[in-house]
């Protein structure tokens, strides 16, 4: 740059000089300012930002994907050698950078990258070494998700088996339920089928009381108790121990009849002796009553030496 400048003693040696020597002194400067502006018209530096996208060391290029650069180079992907190998070590694949291209003004020669600088640099991942804090952040939401489905899916089995278990309770007492209807409706028919012989002998047993009465004393309608003398006997067969019952109610308390059990062990007495001749002329034994038979008691009418039995 030194040759380039004009020097401030040739500026004042020419306003020195006779008039005319000016002229000449001018053309003198610029046929030496010629080669300076020729030279600044034929380069021009470019500044631009992109990203690294390959290193050729062996060509000594970088390629960059760079914007618009002044009014030479459009928006795209361009290889750029650079002007000294030391560039290609600041920068590697995939950084941000700011470079400076230098240029020739009509579009002629190479475009070369004078400079370049780092923008921003992110840090390189290891694989399998580090774990980013979203890394983490995943992992433990899979986490959480795993242990939330396995206790749904254990709540779900209880459930079931809870469901099972009520189930097979229901079913039991729907069973319950079944078989107590049945005994009811059993029950019931028996009762009912039961219901018109105890009417029935309530009814004969009611008679039976009647006949006993009007047997007794027909012409008084309250009669009194007639001494255990005159008193008839009521025997009742064993085991009728209802027919007992309403007898004596009716017939024992108030002192009409006693009311007694028959105390024979066996129809009739037997002996270990073989029978003698029979010296009997006739049979002394009267026929079985019929309330012996159908009812369970006969009625026995004392009198002087003998009972008489009343059918």
């Amino acid at each position: 740059m030194a040759s380039h400048v004009i020097d401030d003693r040739l500026v004042r040696y020419a306003v020195s000089m006779r008039p005319g020597a000016p002229l000449l002194l001018v053309g003198v400067v610029l046929v030496l300012l010629a080669p300076a502006v020729d030279a600044g018209a034929a380069e021009t530096t470019l500044q631009g930002e992109g990203r690294v996208v390959a290193l050729d060391r062996s060509k000594g290029s970088i390629t960059v994907e760079h914007g618009t650069l002044g009014r030479l180079f459009v928006a795209g992907l361009t290889e750029f050698p650079v002007g000294a190998t030391d560039l290609l070590e600041r920068v590697r694949i995939g950084d941000r950078v700011v470079f400076e291209v230098v240029a020739s003004a009509d579009g002629h020669g190479v475009p070369t990258i004078s400079d370049i600088e780092v923008l921003a640099r992110e840090p390189r991942s290891t694989p399998g070494v580090g774990i980013t804090l979203r890394d983490a952040g995943l992992a433990t939401l899979v986490a959480l998700l795993a242990a939330i489905a396995g206790l749904l899916g254990l709540q779900t089995r209880r459930l079931r088996r809870l469901i099972q278990g009520s189930d097979a309770m229901v079913a039991g007492l729907r069973e319950q339920l079944r078989l107590q209807r049945e005994m009811s409706s059993s029950v019931e028919a028996a009762v009912a089928a039961l219901l018109p012989a105890l009417r029935g002998y309530q009814s004969d047993v009611r008679r039976v009381g009647e006949r006993i009465q009007v047997a007794v004393d027909p012409a008084r309608s309250e009669p009194a108790a007639p001494p255990d003398t005159a008193r008839p006997i009521v025997i009742v067969r064993r085991g009728e121990t209802e027919t007992f019952r309403t007898l004596d109610e009716r017939l024992g308390k108030p002192g009409l009849a006693r009311v007694v059990w028959d105390r024979r062990r066996r129809e009739r007495r037997s002996t270990s002796r073989p029978p003698g001749a029979e010296r009997r002329r006739r049979d002394r034994r009267a026929p079985t009553p019929v309330t012996w038979e159908g009812l369970g008691y006969l009625v026995v009418q004392p009198k002087a030496r003998h009972l008489n039995v009343v059918a």
